[in-house]
This record gives structure tokens, C-alpha cells and sequence, in this order.
């Protein structure tokens, strides 16, 4: 929380209870509507107290009901914060040996937490591979895994309740603080040096601990990893008790949990809004990525993902890993249906730069068909192909139409 929601909130408090005192309570839930989110809820028990207090002392008293729930919210705050400071103490305290083998992360968490082991919840990564959702249209048996509406269904939801979380903190403008947030929710986040492992998460009922791998350079792939497990807590921990991942993992599972935390992760760090308003209405181009992935302190994969699925424009994007497709992202106007080969076509930029060619700085144009051999719409169709290398073995590819009835 800022301090100048803190300030404000205060300065609605004396408006509110002036109001109180002259029962003007329209008033009063007008004030609270100009109220930043994350302390509305503070304003209004401050509100009903006030309220409390003034019938009190003209000899009627206020709804026992409102005033328990009122204090049973302040008492559950109370315990959690006390336990939270109670596990940050012990993490202090804790004599650490780095790096953390993987066998020893969930140890560690569980003894910071006092926690016990809990065997009725697995990891998420004992849940099995599902079907990844890899094209709006395709169809998908259900004896794969999940249906394209299952996981359609899964990743609206993450973005939405990413969205309302981000509306409760106080709607803060990007760069958006993840740290920050996982503290307003009860979380203890322990940075150490881990092999094979840029983070995890064990969770037992609304106390959670949050371990990040201290060797991660790059302070992006940090910020999108902690958001990642911040949504796990949100939306998994009635489910399984803990969760440990590479980045690996995280982007190129098909399990149904991590497609809707990456979904969460992206619509926290980068307001759907906010992105609608300054970068969706913009050609695609990798100047355009670098601009968001500077502003909102992403990394250059996840801005280029969300840019393609907010855009305005028709166009996709192919990462290739070691010169194999591992995964790709498209807008809802694309109309082509791509197919994944095991290396990029023939005569394309990114086949170019596989080849150890010097990268191009422009967008070149390609054949439709080159990308999406099996779709007949696509015989006679241009795009333009602009590709680069993210790190070394990495090469992500933009595919976009300037003409968005190009296939009509």
C-alpha cells in the first residue's frame, strides 16, 4: 500500500465522520467510492466504529452481527500479519548452506513456516501433463487432457481474478511491484541460490512461503516468476500444497495450472487496460516489445506475448529453442492455423539466424504457406516476419499482417 493511499484514506476518514456526526450518510458512501481500493475496507470499519460510538452514546446500540464481523476482520488480519513476521523472524534466524539442493527447498519452507507435512495435497508437478492449448480452433479430445473451453474457461478466470486483485491493491501503475504484493497477501518471500530451480512455493491455508533462486540475473525473469507463484497461492492452494519450478517448466508446461498462472502472472504485470490504452493499437514490432518490456520491467518473452494476444493487428509468435518450435502465441484476428514444425521454414529470418546470419532490423515479407503448410487460406497470403535472438539458443519469431483482410 502507498502512503499516499494512506494519506488520502485518512482525509476521507475525518470528511466521513463529520458526515457521521451530522447523519449525512449519503455523504458518507460517496466518500468511501473516492477511497483508494486497497484501504476501503479499513474506511469502513473505521466508518461503522464511528457509527458504533455515536449510538452508543445516544443510548442505541449498533448491530451486534456489525460489530463481530467487524472485529473478527480485524482479529484475522491481526493473526495472520503475527504469523507472517512470526515466519519472516525464523527465515532470519535460519542458517542457510547455498546453493539448496531441490530435495531441500520444501524442507526449508515448511520449517519457516511451521508447517506440517501435508500428505491429503500433492505438488502440482505430480498432477500429470495435459494437453496444451495451442490454437483457438483446433479441437481437442478429451481423452488428451483438457477441452480448448476448460482451458479457455481456466486462463479468463486467472486473468480476472489477477485483475481484481491489482484493482485491491490500489490499481498501482507499472512498474508493477510483486514483492509488494505478495506481502499485502500474507506471503514470506526468501531469495537464495538454488540449482535447477527459479522458484516454488508451499502453502497452508492463507500463509504461504515464496523461495526465488538468487542466481537469476535477470531481474524481468524474477519479477514474472514471483507473479507466477503469487497466482498459485490465488488460485491453486485449496488444490495442492506446494509447487516448485524451472522456467522451462513454466513456460512449455501443458498442465492446465500453469497455463492459468502464466495467464495470471502477465494480466498482474501488465494491465490489460493499460495495455489496450498505450500498445494494442500499435504495429507489432520488436521496438514496440522492447518498449513495454522496459516500461513494465518484463522480459522481452512475456511482453512480446501479451502484446500479440492484446493487439489489434493480425499476427503471431513462434519461439524456437535449439532450432525446434516449443510454443506459440496468437491474436484473436489471426487467421491462420500454424503448425509447429521441428525447425523454421526453409527461407525465413529465423531459418537465417540458425544459420549463424546476421540478424535483419526491419520486418521482411514471407509466405503465408511457409507457416501454415495445412490451411488453404493460406496459399496466396503475405506476412511479415521479423525475428530475433532473445538469448542464445532462443529465437522468437513475429508474424503480422498489415492488411487485416488480407485472407477476405
Amino acid at each position: 500500500m502507498s502512503k499516499r493511499n494512506e494519506i488520502k484514506a485518512a482525509e476521507l476518514h475525518e470528511k466521513c465522520i463529520e458526515a457521521v456526526l451530522k447523519g449525512r450518510y449519503r455523504d458518507v458512501e460517496q466518500l468511501i467510492k473516492l477511497c483508494p481500493a486497497d484501504e476501503r475496507e479499513g474506511l469502513k470499519e473505521a466508518i461503522e466504529g464511528a457509527k458504533f460510538m455515536l449510538l452508543n452514546y445516544t443510548g442505541i446500540l449498533a448491530r451486534p452481527s456489525l460489530v463481530k464481523r467487524a472485529s473478527e476482520r480485524i482479529g484475522e488480519l491481526k493473526r495472520r500479519q503475527e504469523l507472517i513476521e512470526a515466519a519472516e523472524a525464523r527465515a532470519r534466524k535460519e542458517l542457510i548452506q547455498e546453493p539448496i539442493g531441490e530435495d531441500e527447498i520444501m524442507s526449508l519452507l515448511q520449517r519457516i513456516l511451521c508447517i506440517q507435512s501435508i500428505q491429503s495435497r500433492p505438488s502440482v508437478n505430480k498432477l500429470g501433463s495435459k494437453t496444451m492449448y495451442r490454437n483457438r480452433n483446433e479441437t481437442i479430445a478429451p481423452s488428451k487432457g483438457y477441452d480448448k473451453l476448460e482451458i479457455d474457461l481456466a486462463i479468463k478466470q486467472a486473468e480476472i481474478h489477477a485483475h481484481n486483485l491489482w484493482l485491491n491493491f490500489g490499481a498501482p501503475k507499472p512498474p508493477i511491484n510483486p514483492k509488494e504484493i505478495a506481502k499485502f497477501l500474507g506471503l514470506v518471500v526468501m531469495e537464495y541460490t538454488t540449482s535447477d530451480c527459479d522458484g516454488c512455493i508451499r502453502m497452508e491455508g492463507d500463509v504461504g512461503g515464496i523461495l526465488l533462486n538468487a542466481g537469476i540475473s535477470n531481474e524481468a525473469r524474477k519479477r514474472f516468476t514471483l507473479a507466477h507463484e503469487i497466482a498459485h497461492f490465488e488460485l491453486h492452494r485449496d488444490r495442492f500444497s506446494s509447487v516448485q519450478e524451472s522456467l522451462s517448466h513454466m513456460e512449455n508446461s501443458t498442465a492446465i495450472e500453469e497455463i492459468a498462472a502464466n495467464a495470471f502472472a502477465s494480466e498482474l504485470l501488465m494491465p490489460e487496460e493499460y495495455i489496450n490504452s498505450s500498445f494494442s493499437r500499435h504495429e507489432p514490432t520488436f521496438a514496440l516489445i522492447e518498449s513495454l518490456a522496459n516500461d513494465y520491467q518484463v522480459s522481452i518473452t512475456a511482453a512480446a506475448r501479451r502484446i500479440v494476444k492484446l493487439s489489434n493487428f493480425a499476427c503471431a509468435l513462434i519461439c524456437y529453442m535449439g532450432g525446434k518450435a516449443t510454443w506459440f502465441e496468437r491474436s484473436e484476428d489471426f487467421p491462420y492455423f500454424l503448425s509447429l514444425k521441428d525447425s523454421p521454414p526453409r527461407y525465413s529470418g529465423a531459418a537465417a539466424l540458425l544459420a549463424g546470419e546476421k540478424p535483419s532490423d526491419r520486418a521482411v515479407i514471407s509466405q503465408a504457406i511457409w507457416w501454415a503448410p495445412e490451411d488453404r487460406k493460406a496459399e496466396i497470403a503475405e506476412l511479415y516476419e521479423h525475428s530475433r535472438v532473445i538469448f542464445d539458443g532462443c529465437i522468437l519469431t513475429l508474424l503480422f499482417m498489415k492488411d487485416l483482410q488480407l485472407d477476405q
